[in-house]
């Protein structure tokens, strides 16, 4: 029981570092339209 709820907690550490690069590559991807 224990376990499980330490893997929920890692697959979603997991998500929010994928959503954060996600964020960032929008982010660079509008920086470099802005400058083109």
């Amino acid at each position: 029981m224990h376990q499980h709820r330490k893997a929920i907690a890692v697959a979603r550490r997991q998500a929010d570092w994928r959503s954060l690069a996600l964020s960032l590559l929008a982010m660079g991807a509008a920086l470099l339209s802005a400058i083109i």
